[in-house]
């Protein structure tokens, strides 16, 4: 009889464990875990905030004068790069202790971050061109084999997920709007694909299968330009540009673009709006368009977002009446809940599982 029931029990756990995995993955729901780090432009910080608890656990301390404006996280998760372009240095969080480690010295302006797939190299965007960290040693020498000459950097950077491959949106003397992409290793000689647009080319993005590439433009008309890439040799095959219009005025964008995880939708803040933009990129005529000025006021909005490493949900980085981070569902596009920051006039986010 204690076999039998034994046996019935061992039987009901089975059956209520595996109907659990199936409605999670039905639902295609995670936990909200992890840690995001966020930029205090005007407080020269750097908050860590935990999910779960909803609230700033720790505050990084920069060196006097360092106003972090974009943060990019290493492939192995260990640590925080992030650019302060009022110096010429790039600034490492180690985020396993969730303290500041060391800075290491660029050129001037420095701006987007991006790391080869083997995270041996961060690649920095400058005023006049390319500077290439090693990350393991966190030296940087201004020599042919460390830095990319001629690119007139704006804000973002890509590198190719499989290829040797950067891409860098950019402007040119002759103020032609130019994708540049470049062999990284050594001191290659940039190739330009110039956009006929009259806006200014900022922040870029690139699918984790190397094909499609995406490039934003903000300023007289915003827009996204999409390119599918040679899977080869990462070269631009075709470009479709798409302009975004704004049912509260354009020229709205605040430049930073991010793709999902699972590469279906393409994000971009509609800032002075008080607006966050998306794209389904199985139809790149279908887009959405949602209202977070409760959570705001017209002229400030969503300076950067960054999503779970699934994908359900998205952390939306307002810098508003009340500088906050917005969650929100990605199934319905609900807001879930909101995270509460210092007025510290936040330009960058990461997440960290």
């Amino acid at each position: 009889m204690k076999k039998s029931r034994l046996a019935l029990c061992s039987v009901i756990t089975i059956l209520a464990v595996v109907s659990l995995l199936f409605f999670i993955g039905c639902n295609g729901s995670e936990s909200l875990a992890g840690k995001l780090y966020v930029g205090g432009y005007n407080t020269e910080q750097i908050y860590v905030v935990d999910i779960e608890q909803k609230a700033i656990v720790k505050i990084i301390d920069l060196p006097t004068g360092v106003q972090p404006d974009w943060l990019t996280l290493s492939p192995d998760g260990k640590s925080l790069f992030l650019s302060a372009n009022n110096q010429d240095q790039i600034h490492i969080i180690d985020t396993d202790t969730n303290c500041y480690k060391t800075s290491v010295d660029v050129c001037e302006n420095p701006k987007g971050i991006a790391f080869t797939p083997d995270g041996s190299i961060a690649a920095v965007v400058q005023d006049d061109d390319i500077s290439l960290i090693d990350v393991d040693a966190l030296t940087y020498n201004y020599d042919t084999s460390d830095t990319i000459i001629g690119v007139r950097g704006i804000g973002g950077i890509a590198i190719h997920p499989i290829l040797n491959v950067l891409y860098a949106p950019g402007k040119d003397v002759s103020s032609i709007n130019q994708v540049y992409s470049s062999d990284i290793v050594g001191n290659a000689t940039p190739v330009a694909y110039s956009i006929l647009h009259p806006s200014l080319l900022n922040d870029v993005e690139i699918t984790a299968d190397g094909s499609r590439l995406f490039v934003s433009a903000v300023g007289q008309i915003d827009a996204m330009h999409f390119f599918d890439l040679n899977t080869s040799d990462g070269s631009i095959q075709s470009h479709i540009s798409k302009d975004m219009l704004h049912v509260r005025g354009d020229n709205d964008y605040s430049g930073k673009m991010r793709l999902m995880p699972d590469n279906k939708r393409l994000y971009i803040g509609a800032y002075s709006s008080a607006m966050l933009d998306y794209i389904d990129l199985s139809n790149i005529d279908t887009r959405v368009s949602i209202d977070i000025v409760d959570y705001t006021n017209l002229g400030t909005g969503p300076t950067d977002i960054v999503f779970s490493a699934g994908s359900s949900y998205a952390f939306v980085l307002i810098d508003g009446m009340d500088d906050l981070i917005i969650i929100l569902n990605t199934s319905d596009d609900s807001v879930i809940d909101t995270i509460s920051l210092p007025n510290c006039d936040p330009r960058s986010i990461v997440y960290k599982p």
